[in-house]
């Protein structure tokens, strides 16, 4: 009977063991064969008057990392400590694990010998009560993380028991679960949050499967609702931690709470995923961490992959598994409650361990041939679908894990083991690798955040390079980091290995050599201190000065906004309207719409001028610059362009991953900040066109973007119902303003330097004091959403907020009490602008009509302070 599973899911966390993980699970299924609490070990094997530590349930937030390493996990299981030449015949006591842990840390052991109550895993208990788990699933090769996890796809670590920077610089030659897949007639897809950890695998670098990798962010989810999942699935998670983005694959010393909303994300999407009658699910660690458990492991009958014999001094066979890991399998298909146990074959010494991945995928698929004899030996899974009919009461949605952890993951950390193999990958994938002696003991001196950052920029220049390597027209076996790539067709960026080595050029050739993000970092610091000043001089003369008279000057640009009336209505496009902006001058304005295409108006007459074309999909946003008269477009296309008035393109930005949203100028017209649906923002050099900050730290798309006037802070708003206030000088998040409910879209600073507002989906618009760092107002403002926010720009003196309901709204800045209500739309208000001496305001809408808002008062002696 052919098997209804059409879709393998595969998710692979990080270190922890079965006990540990769901040994207390028995509790709730005694079928299960977990722990009791009567499980023990010596603190000493060797001394039967030392104390004695039973297993608890009191596992929680874990730090430091216990030892995992092929000697520490032969010390766990045997009780002894290895030595070259140990015997390889001893029979498994799993005995030695407090011991053990004791030597890395004293107190360690009490971490090792516990685990976690069902109710600290809610996610993991409800797909236990609901689906599968297995009790007897072992890791493929008593050693760390990245041996095991090459077994998951391909049966074998080609010999590896440990990092082997030759075979990682390579990539593992062996075949993968991946190429038999595609070789069937099946589709695979990976999907990542950085870095994917199968590219140690050497063919998945080659061209031809460079388009099989997949931002999980952007495209998980979307392939899942579209019923676009491809049969063979691989998810990866977040394998570094830093502030406000936390590691979510539960190595320690990741929060585990994290992990489980990894996991509640990925399932939420797959049960309302129309394939979801077709998905078998799995969730397995790829070893035990150096954490207890009870049940013994195999060591009798179980084959080498290959003949390779692992290199000294362990000259290790093959030929027994690691520690019993957690292993739950999820799909409809399957009765609720089922306790896998030992496989019934193909063999009589068969288990399930890693292996047992490719031997089911080549079950279930049909595929010809075994990748190697372990595969070939482990035991599968896919009776686990026992079921005739797929059930229809899966649970839609599973329960919040509460946080354990109670600080900020510690950026400043040192790399796990396998955190400095991934780094030392990125070396490969951008070839740093080629220009340094591997640099080995620099990347043990890196933060989690240095190499957090690290990775990131070496694989997008990796996934640069192999999109120019297909405009080059390279066949589709390329590989872009491989000895064939030589210098001369990859530009190879500035090593990061020279942080710490001598070099032969000079030292002040070196410093004088400054890399651009660093030039502006510098720039933006300098520039902002001298904006600072202005800016405070001038807010204290306004309140010394006897000749100022700061009310009436305020009194006046109220009543002047208060005789707001609409001067003019233009149709702007064919299709509805996103986007407006004056010029710095007034002379200008310009719009852009659905169709893709920009326009530029004269002022105030409201006449076309020029057109700019080149988006391939809508556009979002349009601004011009503060400095110039050079226009900035956002477009769904994934890219923002610079155009002249004329109607010429000046330069393209590309690098977002999904469509942009809006844009803005920096006050020094140098820079373009970008906002984009892959929950990114961006800064870019408008002249250069190069990327010099990527801002991650919005958990949904990001939506608006507005700079502080001094030019130092950004502030960026999202779908996350979240704003978040940045300092340019550093790239770093400085402020997280919490309190609207749902997606935030407009976002704007004032004049004075100290008050934000933001808007959004809450129909509110909240007036933020960044010197209180706190909500000052929550102005119930329109009976729609707000799309967007500008405070007249000049003084501050008021605010415009325009709305899905159809109207824009002036409010005062002194108590944002309303001064005016503009009408008139006959659809959703889109975007609004102001123009510099605060005279007149413009608003866009899906009506396809620009309505120019001018003031009736014509007193100019009373214009405001423009000094």
């Amino acid at each position: 009977m052919a098997s209804p599973i059409k879709t393998i899911v595969i998710l692979v966390q990080e270190n922890r063991s079965f006990d540990h993980m769901l040994g207390y699970m028995k509790s709730i299924n005694p079928e299960i064969d977990g722990v009791t609490g009567k499980e023990s070990n010596l603190l000493s094997t060797t001394n039967h008057e030392s104390q004695r530590l039973f297993h608890t349930n009191k596992a929680g937030f874990i730090q430091p990392d216990p030892g995992h390493s092929f000697e520490a996990t032969y010390e766990q299981i045997f009780g002894k400590e290895w030595s070259e030449g140990a015997a390889s015949d001893l029979v498994p006591t799993m005995d030695g694990f407090a011991q053990q842990a004791e030597k890395v840390q004293p107190g360690l052991s009490e971490v090792v010998m516990s685990g976690f109550e069902p109710d600290s895993l809610p996610v993991y208990k409800e797909l236990i009560s609901e689906f599968a788990v297995c009790d007897r699933w072992f890791s493929s090769i008593p050693t760390l993380t990245q041996p095991n996890r090459l077994y998951v796809h391909s049966a074998t670590s080609y010999g590896a028991t440990t990092n082997d920077n030759k075979s990682m610089i390579e990539g593992y030659p062996q075949k993968t679960i991946f190429e038999s897949v595609e070789e069937g007639g099946h589709s695979f897809g990976i999907y990542y949050q950085l870095p994917p950890s199968t590219l140690f695998f050497r063919n998945l670098r080659k061209l031809k499967y460079i388009d099989n990798f997949h931002q999980f962010d952007l495209h998980f989810k979307r392939h899942c609702k579209e019923g676009k999942l491809p049969n063979y699935v691989v998810v990866e998670q977040r394998y570094f931690g830093i502030k406000n983005i936390p590691g979510n694959d539960d190595h320690p010393s990741h929060d585990v709470s994290d992990g489980q909303k990894f996991v509640k994300e990925v399932y939420e999407a797959l049960r309302s995923s129309p394939q979801w009658n077709e998905i078998l699910f799995v969730v397995l660690y790829d070893e035990h961490g150096g954490f207890y458990d009870h049940v013994p492991t195999p060591h009798v009958g179980i084959p080498n992959p290959d003949g390779l014999v692992g290199p000294p001094p362990y000259n290790f066979n093959f030929d027994r598994l690691g520690v019993r890991v957690p292993a739950i399998l999820v799909s409809p298909w399957i009765e609720r409650g089922t306790v896998l146990h030992k496989p019934a074959g193909p063999y009589p010494t068969s288990e399930f361990e890693h292996s047992s991945i490719p031997a089911t995928v080549k079950k279930i698929f049909g595929l010809k041939s075994h990748l190697t004899k372990r595969d070939e030996w482990a035991g599968t899974f896919e009776g686990v679908a026992s079921r005739t009919t797929p059930r229809t009461d899966c649970p839609v949605t599973l329960p919040d894990p509460k946080k354990m952890r109670e600080t900020e993951p510690d950026e400043n950390e040192k790399l796990s083991e396998f955190q400095q193999e991934l780094v030392q990958l990125g070396a490969v994938l951008n070839g740093d690798n080629k220009k340094d002696t591997f640099p080995d003991k620099l990347v043990e001196n890196m933060t989690v955040t240095e190499g957090a950052t690290y990775v990131e920029s070496a694989f997008k220049k990796f996934c640069d390079d192999c999109d120019q390597a297909k405009r080059d027209g390279k066949d589709g076996s390329y590989i872009v980091c491989s000895e064939e790539a030589t210098p001369s067709t990859r530009k190879l960026p500035k090593s990061f290995s020279q942080k710490g080595s001598s070099s032969s050029t000079p030292l002040s050739t070196r410093l004088t050599t400054v890399p651009p993000p660093l030039q502006a970092r510098y720039w933006i610091a300098k520039e902002s201190v001298l904006k600072a000043a202005v800016r405070l001089g001038r807010a204290r003369r306004k309140r010394d000065d006897p000749d100022e008279d700061l009310d009436a000057e305020i009194n006046w640009a109220l009543e002047n906004a208060k005789s707001f009336d609409m001067d003019c209505s233009e149709i702007g496009d064919d299709r509805p309207l996103s986007g407006c902006s004056f010029s710095a001058d007034g002379k200008f304005l310009a719009t852009c719409s659905l169709t893709g295409v920009g326009k530029i108006w004269s002022m105030p007459e409201v006449k076309i001028v020029s057109s700019l074309k080149g988006h391939t999909e809508r556009a979002t946003d349009i601004t011009f610059s503060p400095t110039n008269n050079h226009i900035a477009t956002a477009s769904a296309d994934r890219t923002a362009r610079l155009w002249n008035t004329e109607g010429t393109l000046l330069n393209t930005y590309k690098g977002h991953l999904d469509r942009l949203a809006r844009l803005a100028f920096h006050p020094s017209g140098k820079y373009l900040g970008t906002t984009s649906f892959d929950k990114t923002w961006r800064l870019w050099d408008t002249e250069t066109g190069e990327e010099l900050l990527y801002q991650e730290g919005h958990s949904r798309s990001v939506y608006g973007l507005d700079f502080h006037p001094d030019g130092s802070l950004a502030a960026s708003c999202g779908l996350d119902a979240l704003a978040r206030v940045w300092d340019l000088r550093s790239g770093r998040s400085i402020l997280a303003l919490e309190g609207h409910v749902k997606p935030v879209l407009g976002i704007s600073f004032s004049p004075n330097g100290y008050h934000l507002a933001t808007g959004g989906e809450d129909n509110t618009c909240r007036i933020w004091d960044l010197r209180k760092k706190r909500s000052l107002y929550t102005i119930p403002a329109h009976a729609n959403l707000i799309s967007q926010i500008k405070f007249e720009p000049q003084e501050g003196y008021f605010l415009v907020t325009v709305s899905y309901d159809m109207t824009a709204k002036v409010w005062s800045a002194r108590d944002f009490k309303p001064v005016k209500v503009l009408s008139g739309h006959e659809s959703k208000v889109t975007s609004v602008d102001v123009v510099a001496d605060g005279q007149s305001i413009v608003t866009v809408s899906h009506d396809r009509t620009i309505k120019l808002w001018s003031s009736k008062n014509v007193d100019k002696e009373k214009d405001m302070d423009v000094d």
